[in-house]
Formats: C-alpha cells, structure tokens, sequence
C-alpha cells in the first residue's frame, strides 16, 4: 500500500537519517550554548560542545543546561524525521556513540563521570520525549472517506 512504511533495508535513507539527527542535535546544542553565554556574558567557546571537561559542577553548569535543554529538540526531530517511537532509542544512542568519537577526538577519551552522568540522562530523557512524541503521531487516527459510490435513488412514480 503506498504511504505506508516498508521493510526493506535502505542504506541510504539510515545514513541521511543519523546525519540528520547529528545536525540536529549540534545546531541545537550550539544554539543553546550561544543563547546561555549571550544572558550570562560568558566567553564563547567550542570547547563547551566538545570538550569532557566542561561538564562539570563546579564550572559548567550553563553546558550542563544546554545538553539538558537541548533534549526538546533532538525529540522534536526524533518525531519528524525517524517517525517511530521503536527506533528512538537507536537513533539517540548512535547519537552519543558519534558525539563520543568526535569529543575524544577534539579533547580526549572522557573519564570525567559528570560528562558520562549528563550523556546518560540526556539519552534517557531524549529517548523517552522521542518515544512519546512518535507515538502520538503512530496513536493518531486514520483519517477514512468513504466515497458515495452507490447513492439509493428514490423511485419514480
């Protein structure tokens, strides 16, 4: 039936489906950071994004707030573009196994246990904001119009 999604292994739709999760999830931390240093007057810098050491208590709270605020967002396009709610956890996970390769190559391995406490919470809420989000969407329903085909005419007499 058209419109309705298949099964079939494409490559090319998954791949543009995690970059485009990716992208996502970097313009909306980005933005976040952006916003946070512009209202608190702090230097900005990429190694709030990318650097392990950043998410700490004592120093980077406004990062640990844009990682946490940044969840809406990463949701919001878990709806819209992966569109179902079994495939959320997928999507976000590869998200933080890229965000993992790309911050040790950047900085360095993370050993920092905040940076770790903060991806997992954030995976966790992203996944769960995703799950219900793409089942709305899945729960939503099925528009049906019947076309009068046959229309019961009266009798002539």
């Amino acid at each position: 039936m058209p419109g309705f999604r298949t099964y079939v292994w494409d490559p090319v739709l998954l791949i543009a489906q995690i970059a485009a999760m990716q992208s996502i999830f970097y313009v909306g931390l980005g933005f976040w950071c952006l916003l946070l240093d512009k209202m608190l007057g702090i230097e900005k810098n990429l190694d709030q994004i990318l650097s392990s050491q950043e998410a700490s208590f004592s120093t980077g709270r406004p990062t640990i707030l844009a990682f946490a605020l940044n969840c809406l967002p990463s949701a919001i396009g878990l709806q819209f573009i992966v569109g179902r709610s079994k495939q959320c956890l997928d999507f976000v996970a590869t998200i933080l196994i890229f965000h993992l390769i790309v911050t040790t190559a950047y900085s360095s391995f993370p050993f920092n246990w905040t940076w770790w406490a903060l991806q997992i919470v954030c995976v966790i809420v992203t996944t769960l904001l995703g799950e219900y989000f793409c089942m709305r969407v899945e729960m939503s329903t099925i528009p049906v119009t019947f076309a009068t085909a046959t229309k019961q005419q009266s009798p002539d007499v």
